[in-house]
This record gives C-alpha cells, sequence and structure tokens, in this order.
C-alpha cells in the first residue's frame, strides 16, 4: 500500500459549506481512460463532462476515491461531508453492476466546502468531491470485498471565482483526512485505478493525481 509523505491540513477557520459557484466546465482529455473491474463491477476510472461520450476527450477529473463495506451515497455526504452542492455543475460517471453486460450512467454535482484552506498550496480553495452509483440502489456490490461501495472524484476549485480546478491528489488527501478525523477507518493510496497524471495545465484544468485512489471504510 502507498502512502502520501503529506497530508492537507484542516483549515482553522469556521468551516464554510459552499453551496457551489457554478462557474464554466469544459471537457478534458487524458491518455488513460480505462475500465476498472472489482468482481462483476465494472467502472471507468475517470467522470465525464457529458453522459452520451465516455471517452478520453470528454473527461473530468479521475477516480480518487472508494467508500465502502456499507455506503451509500447521501450517507458520505451527509455523515461525513457538506451535504449537497446546489448549484455546482453536474458530472456523469458510466459504471455496470453486472460483469458489463448492461452500462448505466450516474450524475451527481457533489459535496463541497468553500474557503479550505489547502496547506498545500497555501491559499484558500473550494474542496469538492463528486460520487457515484447506480440510482437506484445508490451504490454498487457484484465485488471483490468491497461491500456497498461508491466511487468520488475530488479536486481544488480556485476561491472565490472558480476560475481554475485540478490539484486531484491534493484534494483526496483532504479528504481523507477529514474522514479519517471522524473516525473512520482510510487506507491511504489503496487502489490501482490505473490514471496518474502528472501535473499539466490544460485550460482551466490542473491535473495532478497518483493514480492510485484512498479507500474509506463506511459502516
Amino acid at each position: 500500500m502507498r502512502e502520501l509523505s503529506k497530508i492537507g491540513a484542516l483549515a482553522a477557520a469556521a468551516l464554510i459549506v459552499a453551496l457551489g459557484f457554478s462557474s464554466s466546465a469544459y471537457a478534458a482529455s487524458t491518455s488513460n481512460l480505462a475500465i476498472v473491474i472489482a468482481g462483476d463491477d465494472r467502472v471507468y476510472n475517470y467522470d465525464f463532462l457529458s453522459n452520451t461520450s465516455a471517452t478520453s476527450t470528454n473527461v473530468d477529473w479521475p477516480v480518487d476515491m472508494v467508500f465502502c463495506n456499507n455506503a451509500n451515497i447521501d450517507k458520505i455526504k451527509n455523515n461525513i461531508y457538506w451535504g449537497i452542492a446546489v448549484l455546482a455543475n453536474p458530472m456523469y460517471s458510466k459504471m455496470s453492476d453486472n460483469s458489463g453486460a448492461t452500462y448505466v450512467w450516474d450524475t451527481d454535482q457533489g459535496t463541497k466546502l468553500g474557503f479550505f484552506y489547502s496547506a498545500w498550496l497555501g491559499s484558500y480553495v473550494n474542496l469538492h468531491m463528486r460520487l457515484y452509483a447506480p440510482n437506484p440502489p445508490d451504490y454498487l456490490t457484484n465485488n471483490a470485498g468491497l461491500g456497498k461501495w461508491i466511487v468520488g472524484t475530488a479536486h481544488y476549485d480556485q476561491w472565490p471565482s472558480e476560475s481554475w480546478s485540478g490539484y486531484s491528489e491534493y484534494a483526496e488527501a483532504d479528504l481523507s483526512a477529514i474522514a479519517l478525523g471522524k473516525g473512520y477507518p482510510v487506507l491511504s493510496e489503496n487502489m490501482n485505478w490505473f490514471n496518474a497524471e502528472s501535473f499539466r495545465q490544460e485550460g482551466s484544468h490542473y491535473w495532478l493525481n497518483s493514480g492510485y485512489a484512498t479507500r474509506v471504510c463506511v459502516s
């Protein structure tokens, strides 16, 4: 199991729940798009700007968070994080719960915290994660030891105007620290999602991802 050398600190200032500044969203591109297999489950390793094209030129962010054991989307948003990001842009994930016989799209606006201090960047950002699973039942089930599980894509949005987004690796670390601080077991950099992105800028996208997702165990 790989470990991050640094975990982003939580802001000392009061936590402010962001309804989500809805900036314009543009598709980005990757050379790492793939389907990750866990038992009978199949999940694309990036989310997408639209639900019409699961292609490498229509991606938004890499999957870098997994919630397992007894997870569902509402539980994760409401019990660990900040509820629904009402005004954030929706994105889309494509997945199968039956060995690829059929695929479904899920959409999510995410959960979001505004005015979050990133120790990685030394500045305030919006911390944003979208969560995906077949709906209903809002979780995946046919897998190799993950129980009821869901996937997430994490990133920062520039605060306050959201003129850029990115740094998934840093956002993953901060979200993991929040879950750990609330008593949830966290396995850092535990699952290979084959979506490593070295630092690069693509328009307003700032790519950075190890390729390994953190697993949070939920009872």
